[in-house]
């Protein structure tokens, strides 16, 4: 897919700008910043004040990041490797209903609205909101231990540069 037929991003009003993103925790994790994520919560997320324009380069590197996801997505198809999942069903029960020990689950969206509100609310604290969650990947391993089916969950956010590499394991 090319820079230039991306979609335009949803405009939308932004009641409680009091949420954190994955890019939050992220960049928390990369600078080490305690001060940053306060700053996320208690500050918000700003509406932006205009999109600039990229420059060349940046929409090369988009492009050329987009071309290089989408070939990763294309050789995992080929080798039967992609979970085809509907919203319309429990993802849960899709992947424990897949025969396949090891699949990807790709273009995948979860809302944060609500995630562990119940976990606040057994320890007496206010709910921290998060934002919505859009992993590149999610690497899927499926095994049994103790006559039990474990299944184990690997976030996987793709970069086609070597200095780049991110997996986070749930």
């Amino acid at each position: 897919m090319e820079l230039e037929h991306l979609p335009e991003p949803e405009k939308t009003v932004v009641q409680d700008r009091r949420y954190l993103t994955p890019g939050d925790l992220g960049r928390y994790h990369h600078h080490s910043c305690q001060l940053a994520l306060w700053k996320f919560f208690h500050e918000g997320h700003q509406p932006g004040k205009g999109r600039q324009v990229p420059s060349s380069i940046t929409r090369g590197l988009f492009t050329k990041g987009i071309k290089w996801e989408d070939s990763l997505v294309q050789r995992l198809d080929d080798q039967n490797l992609i979970l085809r999942f509907s919203n319309k069903t429990n993802l849960v029960s899709q992947i424990l209903d897949d025969p396949r020990f090891h699949f990807y689950i790709v273009n995948s969206t979860f809302e944060g609205k609500g995630l562990f509100k119940d976990e606040y609310a057994a320890r007496g604290l206010a709910p921290v909101e998060f934002g919505q969650w859009k992993p590149d990947f999610i690497e899927i391993w499926k095994r049994i231990e103790d006559g039990k089916l474990t299944v184990e969950w690997h976030v996987i956010d793709a970069k086609s540069s070597k200095e780049m590499h991110v997996k986070c394991t749930l």
